[in-house]
């Protein structure tokens, strides 16, 4: 089994490399995976103005139990991946909008493109 330590350190440094910035800034996401404890998701927002650090471990704010680590993301990979799920959410916005379902195919919920003109949207019926 692999140390959280070293994996949580590995994963740090290469988003350090992935990074485009002169320092790392960047988001954790790590989870508990403790049954009796209420906290599952952890997202972690990290700068490292001051150089690199990896901590010794991450311990879950409420049981104290350490998390795991699920990845860490470059600033510049968080922001694409807020804005494609914003893009997503507008498609679903609208197929709702058109359909009047909440029923929403998985094609729509994959979509990550824009409507070409955002004008030329029919919100009525199908």
């Amino acid at each position: 089994m692999t140390d959280p330590v070293t994996s949580i350190a590995a994963a740090l440094q290469a988003a350090r490399e992935r990074s485009a910035l002169g320092i790392f800034l960047g988001q954790a996401e790590l989870y508990c995976r403790n049954s009796d404890c209420s906290v599952r998701e952890v997202i972690l927002t990290i700068k490292e103005h001051d150089g690199p650090t990896t901590p010794a471990d991450f311990g879950c704010p409420v049981c104290r139990r350490p998390l795991k680590l699920h990845h860490v993301l470059t600033l510049e990979e968080s922001d694409d991946d807020f804005e494609r799920a914003a893009r997503i959410s507008v498609n679903e916005q609208l197929y709702r909008l058109r359909t009047g379902s909440d029923a929403i195919p998985i094609k729509v919920l994959l979509d990550d493109s824009l409507p070409p003109d955002l004008t030329s949207l029919s919100l009525g019926p199908p």
